[in-house]
């Protein structure tokens, strides 16, 4: 019987770490090796990668052919300018070709950028939750075919559908959209 109980244990715990999600990314932000920013603005600081100043900067990480996949990560708006957000972009090898979520003091909006910040399709305009400056929030953000689901904080905030199926892969990143911002405690997982 003991054996047998044995057995059905190392099959479950084999079931489990097979369902459990493969970590493709993280970053102790020691430096900035694995990424490629497009201002020199960006800093590697105690464990965060940080934008520091109100301004605008975009950050990118991973591999152009990832196709499905989760980012989460801790983000802390330090401070915003006029219109300010921080962004989070998912499948993007070119700057504005792909999606994108701004998290900003009044709300959040959801894109799918199609060539430039101002040639997009808007699935969401949210004005809940709130995103102000000094307050950490938890983001889980996912690409599952053509499905995107936002979470904060655990909770499901968005979920849409690219219904023409634009950007089947691409890397993942960050914009300091006229803000300063810390992001701490980024995984990307494969889906």
């Amino acid at each position: 019987m003991k054996r047998f109980l044995l057995v059905v244990m190392v099959l479950l715990l084999s079931m489990v770490s097979l369902a459990a999600e493969k970590v493709i990314f993280e970053d102790d932000f020691e430096d900035l090796d694995q990424w490629f920013p497009t201002t020199d603005q960006w800093l590697a600081d105690y464990g965060a990668l940080v934008f520091p100043e109100v301004g605008f900067g975009d950050i990118f990480a991973g591999e152009e052919d990832w196709a499905n996949y989760a980012v989460e990560c801790d983000i802390l708006p330090l401070e915003y300018g006029v219109y300010g957000s921080v962004r989070l972009f998912l499948r993007m090898n070119e700057l504005w070709h792909g999606y994108g979520v701004a998290f900003h003091p009044e709300g959040f909006l959801v894109h799918i950028f199609e060539g430039n910040w101002d040639k997009n399709l808007e699935l969401m305009n949210a004005d809940s939750p709130k995103f102000p400056a000094g307050k950490v929030f938890k983001v889980r953000a996912e690409v599952n075919k053509n499905i995107i689901k936002i979470f904060v904080n655990d909770k499901l905030i968005f979920e849409g559908k690219d219904e023409d199926d634009l950007y089947f892969e691409g890397m993942f990143g960050f914009r300091a959209d006229h803000s300063a911002c810390e992001i701490k405690n980024v995984k990307v997982y494969k889906l």
